[in-house]
């Protein structure tokens, strides 16, 4: 049946009883429209929660697998600069994920852990960055004769600054 105008609703009612149970018919069936829509939108509200649940599911899992293959190529000492150690890397990408701290950071957390925590690794990374920009600056006859090539500097920086540290604690030696 299709929907009355309101022409014809006032036409029948103009027109007697039959009209009337005509017009309570008509009612029935909006109504009845009415709610297959609103379960209609309910349940594809409901599926496409399910689908966004499942997508973010997907999507955090492999993130967190991301994250701990890229932590498992850093060597130890990258990994201690960082304040991790292999054996809680799968813990603290959890922990991260989920914004809350790991449990083995809970238990040794201090505020006096917390400075060498946070900041010596950015002292140290500045430093580096620092001196990593002015060997970049010499020339390739300067770094050769400290025994550095550009390649170390782009590909091996850590063995660069451990060996310009070494050189910095001799000089110091000789100068004391």
């Amino acid at each position: 049946m299709t929907r009355l105008t309101a022409n014809e609703l006032l036409m029948l009612r103009a027109a007697g009883p039959q009209a009337a149970q005509l017009i309570a018919f008509e009612q029935v069936m909006q109504q009845s429209r009415e709610l297959r829509a609103e379960a209609a939108a309910k349940t594809f509200a409901t599926v496409g929660r399910a689908f966004k649940r499942l997508a973010n599911g997907v999507v955090r899992a492999r993130t967190r697998r991301k994250v701990i293959d890229q932590l498992h190529r850093l060597d130890d000492r990258m990994l201690r600069d960082i304040g991790l150690e292999r054996t809680t890397l799968t813990e603290a990408v959890d922990a991260s994920l989920e914004n809350r701290a790991p449990s083995w950071a809970v238990e040794s957390f201090s505020f006096a852990n917390l400075g060498k925590a946070i900041v010596r690794p950015i002292v140290r990374w500045h430093r580096n960055a620092v001196t990593l920009g002015e060997l970049e600056q010499l020339d390739d006859h300067l770094l050769a004769d400290i025994g550095v090539n550009r390649g170390d500097l782009r590909y091996a920086p850590e063995s660069v600054m451990e060996r310009a540290e070494a050189a910095n604690r001799n000089q110091a030696l000789v100068a004391a």
